[in-house]
């Protein structure tokens, strides 16, 4: 498994050489690595120490750990292939969560000063056996381990109220052919860091109690746990230290086998004693069975020497013991039950096993009759540095850990010092700029030499930011005054102030600003390379005069009128590439996206430190999601931190919304407004209704549809977007528009009038199936009232088309009525308006006598 924080690398020449010899019926003793051994290193290492193979420090490592299973009762002499019982600390005893716990100091020696001390990397690692198997987790119905996870454990630091979780990220977790044992690690730098000295505590290691129930051989439940810490303090000397770790199993029998670690990269010092630290863990080693060793590789020899410590001899090296300092433990026993964890001096009298200026040597470890593995080993050698300091001085009036806005102008001068006792050949200074700042200029205001800003990418630094600034300084000479400065680099930095760059970061890892830079060159007489990044100061108080190496960082502080080239695209801290409704081949052409950025960065499809994210580097074109999803991509600019990416994605910037739609019905002559809506993204995004003739036409028509023949009409409409004379819809949607026909009138009346008493009947005819409807206008309420049979007490009475009066009273002259005509779709039509007078007439009584008359 590839832990994120956490790499391994160089895997370290382990060889596997079987002694063998003719012993009758006996078996061969076997020796198989699990997991090489390679060099630890640590992406939460601050400073120059991230990821590095080697810590080459003025400093030192410790280690410390415990067992979390003993036999009960304990004993001194026993091992493990015994009755175990798990160990819970007082503080655990009534917390059902904790299975098994055991605790250990972290201390520091005597006369440093914690305040003054940095943890540079603390790695965590336990071991333990269960099942015969890689199963992570244990099963044993009826048995305290049962259930317990092999990757998962309790972790305490000092002044953490409660443990926390944590899941193994590397190592070997358990086969049948090693019998089960495993060991799990995790980077617990940060935790280290914060926490400092004092106790800490592990719960939960995975195992069983109980005798072992496996023969031949019968190997016996063990668990614990060591923590290896590296630290600095410049009072101390120069360390090269080395964190080797894997799983190297040794099988016992009665022949012998043993496993060759070679260690390069380190240089001894240059004269006097070579003082060389070993740490070392193991898993299973067994306190009463002896023959087996570690060893050393002799100086200008192939003969190698055993090792021993105070806690075992040289023919049981791995007897259970944890011999650490004398530092506190809980429970603090002789006898830890399957659990090797030390620290010892290495014999080098006389330098006869590592010598001045030695850069590797070679060990050996190995058994005649036990079973163990191991699985860290730690070196520690002194070294010889020349004493070269770079002191990095802001000149702009920006502290370290102080804001800066974007666009600012940043000075800096460099200073040289040379505090060691011989002069610098070949010395050369690098200024290692990050991609949030461009370099503006740099003289060498003392100490000559060449001053020239490369990028690996780039000849323009106004347009690309990050690269570096070289000083070929030449032969760097030995003051008479330690506290001289040699040499001195003036140069001028500009804050970024491109939006993307500042907007669009995880975590907006780009607002801060790492400066850092380093010196190299060997020293005239000892020819040992020379090591040194920036100083950004010396502390006072108790560490008075401690230089503190570390980078100088700055926050970038973000206000809206400080950026340029913000473009629409960047939104919610994504920067978008879009193609405007499709796009060729379903890819946006990676010019396109790569002009926005700086030179040298590199495009990824996958998150960057994530399991496999190299593999997918894009090399070309951007593909891009046909149905208008995004699509996500990471740029990692050239010389960015550790995970630290910029966000962006690709979509084709189509219209997936509709709109609603309703259908709508009008008489003919009339007109009506259409009642489509937007959607609340069309809305939002201005986009605007088009209307279309049918479902399959491109071209939307060129105005609102308004038929002007009465009918049914099936129109579309989409919502949609015209930019650059290019049109992009989303789905149409169907709507109708009824126009419905007025009723014609083919009958109609005017006036007329009735004799006072008498009858008559007029009548109205429309086309188009309309009804129809006899009003009268009412005076008092000033409009148009239906007649009914009522209204005039059966004066009047409608009857369809016809409206008859019978018995006419003068009440009813001058009364003004109309007929209104309603088609089936509501439209109306009205007749004329006529007038009825209401007539006395003369009525002939005799009509044999014409000259007499009765008048009305």
């Amino acid at each position: 498994m590839t832990n994120l924080a956490t790499t391994r690398l160089w895997s370290v020449n382990l060889l596997i050489v079987l002694i063998c010899s003719l012993l009758g019926n006996k078996a061969f003793a076997q020796a198989t690595i699990k997991v090489p051994f390679s060099q630890r290193i640590s992406a939460m290492a601050p400073g120059d120490f991230k990821n590095k193979q080697t810590y080459s420090l003025q400093g030192d490592f410790t280690m410390l750990g415990n067992s979390n299973a003993f036999v009960d009762p304990y004993s001194d002499d026993e091992n493990n292939s015994s009755a175990m019982k798990f160990y819970k600390l007082p503080a655990d005893a009534n917390n059902p969560a904790i299975r098994n716990s055991s605790a250990a100091d972290f201390k520091l020696p005597a006369g440093l000063n914690s305040s003054c001390t940095k943890i540079v990397f603390a790695g965590l690692y336990w071991a333990g056996r269960g099942d015969n198997n890689s199963a992570d987790v244990l099963s044993k119905s009826g048995n305290a381990g049962d259930g317990m996870n092999k990757k998962k454990i309790k972790f305490k630091a000092p002044g953490m109220a409660s443990y926390t979780d944590i899941t193994a990220t590397d190592l070997f977790y358990g086969s049948s052919d090693v019998s089960g044992m495993y060991t799990g690690y995790y980077d617990v730098t940060n935790l280290v860091r914060n926490a400092g000295v004092g106790t800490y505590s592990v719960a939960n290691i995975a195992t069983f109690e109980g005798e072992d129930n496996l023969s031949n051989p019968v190997i016996g439940y063990y668990g614990g746990w060591g923590l290896v810490i590296v630290y600095e303090n410049t009072s101390l000397k120069w360390r090269d230290i080395t964190v080797f770790d894997g799983f190297a199993h040794i099988k016992n029998a009665n022949g012998g086998a043993y496993g060759q670690l070679d260690v390069a990269g380190f240089r001894a010092c240059q004269n006097g004693s070579v003082h060389i630290r070993m740490g070392m863990m193991a898993g299973e080693g067994d306190r009463d069975l002896a023959g087996d060793y570690f060893q050393i590789q002799m100086r200008n020899s192939s003969a190698y020497q055993s090792l021993s410590h105070g806690g075992n001899t040289a023919g049981n090296f791995f007897n259970s013991s944890v011999y650490t300092g004398g530092n506190t433990r809980m429970p603090n026993r002789t006898n830890n039950y399957g659990i090797d964890i030390s620290m010892f001096d290495l014999p080098n009298t006389n330098n006869s096993l590592i010598s001045n200026n030695q850069t590797s040597t070679s060990f050996r470890f190995g058994t005649t009759q036990d079973v163990y593995n191991i699985f860290n080993i730690t070196f520690a050698v002194d070294a010889y540095v020349p004493q070269v300091e770079l002191l990095n001085v802001s000149k702009s009036g920006v502290a370290n850990q102080g804001d800066v806005a974007p666009g600012q102008v940043l000075d800096f001068d460099l200073n040289v010092y040379n505090k060691g006792t011989e002069a610098i050949k070949n010395g050369k200074v690098e200024v290692v700029i990050p991609p949030n700042l461009h370099f503006v200029k740099a003289t060498s205001a003392l100490g000559g030499g060449t001053v020239t800003w490369t990028h690996p990418y780039s000849t323009d630094p106004a347009a690309t930011p990050g690269g570096k600034i070289v000083w070929d300084l030449g032969t760097i000479p030995l003051p008479a005054d330690p506290s001289a400065i040699v040499a001195t680099l003036k140069y001028k930095l500009k804050v970024t102030d491109d939006c993307t760059l500042l907007t669009t970061s995880n975590s907006n890892c780009e607002l801060s600003v790492e400066l850092n830079g380093n010196i190299a060159g060997q020293g005239a007489i000892s020819n040992s390379n020379v090591r040194g990044s920036f100083i950004i100061g010396y502390n006072d108080g108790a560490c008075m005069g401690n230089p503190i190496r570390e980078p100088f960082t700055m926050n970038i502080k973000v206000g809206g009128t400080q950026l340029k080239n913000c473009p629409r695209e960047t939104a919610n801290g994504v920067r978008q590439f879009a193609a405007f409704c499709s796009a060729t081949g379903n890819v946006i052409p990676r010019l396109q996206i790569a002009s926005a950025y700086p030179a040298g960065t590199k495009f990824y499809a996958q998150v960057p430190g994530t399991t496999g994210y190299t593999s997918s580097l894009v090399t070309g074109d951007f593909a891009v999601a046909a149905n208008g999803t995004s699509t996500k991509y990471y740029a990692v600019l050239e010389g960015a931190q550790d995970n630290c990416y910029l966000k962006l994605e690709t979509l084709i910037d189509k219209v997936t919304t509709q709109p609603t739609a309703q259908d709508i019905n009008y008489c003919f002559g009339s007109t009506a407004p259409l009642n489509n809506q937007l959607s609340a993204t069309g809305s939002a995004n201005g986009y605007q209704l088009f209307y279309f003739a049918d479902a399959s036409t491109p071209t939307p028509l060129s105005a609102a549809p308004a038929p002007t023949a009465a009918g049914t009409y099936t129109y579309y409409v989409a919502e949609g977007i015209l930019r650059d004379n290019v049109l992009c819809i989303g789905s149409k949607v169907p709507f109708i528009i009824t126009v419905n026909a007025v009723p014609v009138i083919t009958q109609n009346i005017d006036d007329f009038y009735v004799c006072n008493k008498g009858n008559k009947t007029v009548s109205v005819q429309a086309t188009n199936g309309a009804s129809v409807e006899w009003q009268y206008y009412n005076k008092s309420a000033k409009g148009w009232t239906p007649i009914t049979n009522s209204t005039f007490s059966g004066t009047i009475s409608p009857g369809g088309n016809n409206l008859n009066i019978t018995g006419a009273s003068i009440d009813i002259d001058a009364l003004k009525i109309r007929a209104m005509f309603t088609s089936a779709g509501g439209c109306v039509a009205y007749t004329n308006e006529a007038i009825i007078q209401v007539k006395n007439c003369m009525i002939m009584t005799n009509p044999m006598i014409p000259a007499k008359f009765k008048k009305n």
